[in-house]
């Protein structure tokens, strides 16, 4: 099933036919929902009279993992939102993972390919991973912009291997910037 988000045209058009026409409503649940159907359906299950103000990553990360009873593949399905791509050695780097959990994670409806998170759903992840603790989300981009350091500085005699030096240097340089992100994001 996938996990596209709705147009604009189609969100509106949902909410219209759940009767939220107030327009400070809709954008409000539209920016909050990023047109996630299964989250716009939540916001419109509630049948708000104001605009919604709250982060609301906590319910669309709840509904993801609902059925994971296991807490440590719950915080693993977390953590693995931080990196952009992932691998069994990239979420070893930083995460308590073994085999069995790292297919299972790569059987999860939300992971694309069998190395990444529907964008929709790494959003609300990221959101909700950096709320809960900014010390661990710092560490952890630090841990992966180490692994990536590592990684690419073991390539770089390597010219045959530009391609792979060069994913891992635009890697390390994307969690060098979000483990020290600027005031006020």
């Amino acid at each position: 099933m996938p996990l596209d988000a709705f147009s604009d045209a189609e969100a509106r058009d949902y909410l219209r036919r759940r009767n939220i026409t107030d327009d400070r409503l809709v954008e409000s649940m539209l920016v909050l929902s990023g047109r996630l159907p299964i989250l716009l359906a939540t916001l419109a299950a509630e049948t708000p009279a104001a605009p919604i103000t709250d982060d609301l990553s906590g319910t669309a990360v709840d509904r993801f993992l609902k059925w994971v009873d296991d807490p440590l593949r719950r915080v693993l399905a977390l953590d693995a939102s931080i990196p952009r791509t992932f691998n069994l050695d990239v979420l070893a780097s930083f995460a308590d993972v073994d085999t069995a959990s790292f297919e299972w994670l790569r059987r999860r409806p939300f992971v694309v390919g069998g190395a990444r998170y529907h964008h929709l759903v790494r959003s609300q992840m990221l959101r909700r991973k950096r709320l809960e603790s900014p010390a661990d989300w710092r560490r952890k981009h630090m841990s992966l912009q180490v692994f990536h350091d590592t990684a690419k500085t073991s390539l770089s005699a390597d010219r045959s291997l530009l391609g792979e030096w060069q994913r891992h240097t635009v890697e390390w340089l994307y969690h060098s910037l979000s483990a020290s992100p600027s005031e006020g994001q």
